[in-house]
């Protein structure tokens, strides 16, 4: 996904995907629950997981993650996701590929 391991917004979605992929109804709950409680998890404001995941997104996008996210989508993608359609993208391709 070239998103670069430094990144904390690397970590708050791997711990948002551990969420996520065994119950997608929590992705409906992304800003009343998953940043809540990844912010807790991480002693750090929600605001900081939202704009660290969106920053991580980002660099994905840009760095070579273009090509790999369409492939886990089943389609073309034209434009830079948000932060919760990338992590529906990841968590589907995750249940499908599991």
């Amino acid at each position: 996904m070239c998103i670069l391991t430094h990144l904390h917004g690397y970590y708050y979605l791997i711990y948002i995907l551990m969420q996520v992929v065994p119950d997608p109804g929590q992705l409906s709950l992304i800003t009343k629950n998953l940043y809540l409680e990844t912010g807790r998890a991480f002693s750090v404001p929600p605001s900081r997981v939202e704009r660290t995941i969106r920053t991580a997104v980002a660099s994905s996008w840009e760095h070579g993650g273009r090509e790999t996210l369409d492939q886990m989508a089943d389609c073309h993608l034209t434009e830079r996701p948000t932060n919760t359609k990338f992590i529906g993208i990841v968590a589907d391709y995750i249940r499908r590929t599991s």
